[in-house]
């Protein structure tokens, strides 16, 4: 007629004495029904309970025993992963689980019923979300008889939503401005690229694209927009840009395909100057065929400024071309070069000098252009080639001699020595 529950803080299957080593202490005695409510115990602490039967206050000695460690509350839930339709989620093991469940619902709607799944490891995937939407995740640690009712702290989280409005802008010919809509749900971004297949206007390939897979330009984005550079002059490029959080990245991505190109609608100053810098030099490889050297007399002396030899020309453009202020108004590089290409062709010509150095050995050198790079202001040649463009060049070097300075000056890859000594 009454029943007697005992427990103890040591469990069974860990103590080789058996039963009658373990030390009970009672809870309550002489319950009428055969249930009892046990509170206050430690979570994920093991337990023994027994339960002895009695008879007006006289216990049996065998009892029913039952051995169990009691459910921890799950800890440290954080998502693992996440695409555009699912999340993964992972936790830290609770002592005396065996199961877990994990609960979700929309975040922003408190009414709509919860889901939920079963599962027998420390972490889990919810599937078919809708992207971009938040969800409230929950997880409750269980064992083969329930689970506990606390259950984790809620943690929200949002499947990818795909990058979308992908714009790639070259802003010269040898870089691209990427940019894309931020994705929701995103903590990085990944970027590949892949040549393809391009040619130019009269049909020949730039680049045949055999063999050419996609490759990784950075996985670690953490922005909306990446600068490209240094790439292949002229060539096509397809680029993709995928959604990614933790270990996992969304498949379904944005790609664009895209060359890079010279703007030839500079707007600012700073672009004008990156225009003018690389249509110079793609003109100048034409012109180069039939005068061969002028790259080699020509530098960079400031914005839109330049020499071609002894001369300075000041530069802007019109209508997508390069022209040189002549006078009150403006002539297009080509004509200009081709209206002076006699001085030009004369100051090839000198720029192969016998010079006498200390030892009263003789040495011939080059003197070439800058390839794009700016003239260091102590340049006496290219200083009075600016202040007196109409002076030859054989004059100037009659005046360095005459002057008899000690004068190094550096021009792109050989250096010219004036030494009097």
């Amino acid at each position: 007629n009454c029943y007697k529950v005992e427990i103890s803080t040591q469990r069974l299957s860990s103590n080789t004495s058996g039963v009658e080593s373990l030390k009970f202490k009672s809870l309550v005695e002489t319950i009428p029904n055969c249930s009892f409510d046990v509170s206050g115990l430690e979570q994920g602490a093991d337990q023994t309970f027994r339960i002895r039967a009695g008879f007006n206050g006289i216990f049996e000695t065998v009892g029913c025993i039952l051995d169990l460690t009691t459910l921890d509350t799950v800890r440290s839930v954080s998502v693992e992963a996440v695409t555009h339709d699912s999340i993964s989620i992972k936790w830290n093991p609770a002592n005396g689980a065996t199961k877990y469940a994990v609960a979700y619902r929309p975040e922003n709607n408190p009414n709509a019923e919860w889901m939920e799944i079963e599962v027998q490891n420390p972490n889990a995937n919810l599937f078919d979300l809708i992207t971009g939407q938040y969800y409230s995740i929950t997880i409750f640690a269980g064992n083969d008889s329930m689970f506990e009712e606390t259950g984790s702290q809620p943690i929200s989280a949002v499947p990818l939503a795909p990058v979308t409005q992908l714009i790639a802008e070259p802003t010269d010919a040898t870089t691209i401005d990427l940019s894309w809509q931020a994705s929701e749900g995103a903590s990085r971004y990944i970027v590949w690229k892949m040549l393809l297949p391009t040619f130019d206007d009269g049909g020949n390939p730039i680049d045949d694209g055999i063999n050419h897979d996609f490759e990784l330009v950075s996985d670690m984005v953490t922005g909306c927009r990446l600068i490209l550079q240094d790439m292949k002059e002229y060539a096509l490029y397809k680029f993709v840009v995928y959604a990614g959080h933790g270990t996992c990245v969304e498949h379904v991505g944005e790609s664009v395909e895209m060359k890079p190109t010279i703007n030839l609608n500079p707007k600012t100053a700073k672009e004008l100057e990156a225009t003018i810098d690389a249509l110079i030099w793609k003109d100048l490889k034409v012109i180069e065929e039939e005068l061969p050297g002028i790259t080699d007399i020509v530098g960079k002396i400031g914005p839109n400024q330049y020499h071609v030899g002894d001369k300075v020309m000041h530069l802007s453009m019109q209508k997508g071309n390069i022209v040189v202020r002549v006078g009150g108004g403006f002539m297009e590089f080509n004509a200009w070069v081709l209206r002076h290409q006699s001085s030009i062709t004369r100051f090839l010509a000198s720029t192969a000098q016998t010079i006498s150095t200390k030892s009263g050995s003789t040495v011939t050198t080059m003197v070439r252009g800058t390839g794009g790079k700016k003239i260091e202001k102590g340049s006496q040649r290219i200083e009075d080639a600016a202040n007196q463009s109409s002076t030859s060049s054989q004059e100037k070097s009659t005046d360095l001699q005459a002057n008899k300075a000690k004068t190094r000056t550096k021009l792109g890859r050989s250096k010219s020595i004036v030494n009097d000594d």
